[in-house]
């Protein structure tokens, strides 16, 4: 399979905002399985955590089209984390992993979903 310029998915900004007030909130607890081989949680599973926070009716009755991500800080074994998600309309979730206690941002993404 070759990548296709064409079939690119375009954003609508640069920059996903940041989550001003988050209605839901998961800890998440990193592993050791979590872990790259420079001890940092590896993107992947920061990915996953992204979608902790998420009520579960929504990856229940809807299914992910699309996920805008910037991954923004490293994260360690040590670290407190939190997910953390909020509506902002039926069908797009803003999204950040912070590093409790630092409010260190890890993770800022934005999702779309679709019925």
């Amino acid at each position: 399979m070759r990548w296709d310029p064409e079939e690119a998915v375009g954003f609508e900004r640069a920059a996903v905002p940041r989550l001003a007030m988050a209605s839901y909130e998961r800890r998440v607890t990193p592993r050791l399985s979590d872990l790259d081989i420079n001890g940092h949680v590896n993107n992947a599973q920061l990915l996953g955590w992204t979608l902790e926070a998420l009520p579960r009716e929504v990856p229940g009755k809807r299914v992910l089209q699309e996920i805008d991500v910037q991954f923004r800080h490293e994260c360690r074994l040590d670290d407190q984390v939190a997910s953390r998600a909020d509506a902002k309309n039926a069908r797009v979730f803003h999204h950040n992993v912070v590093r409790v206690g630092a409010d260190r941002e890890l993770v800022r993404a934005r999702s779309l979903w679709r019925p």
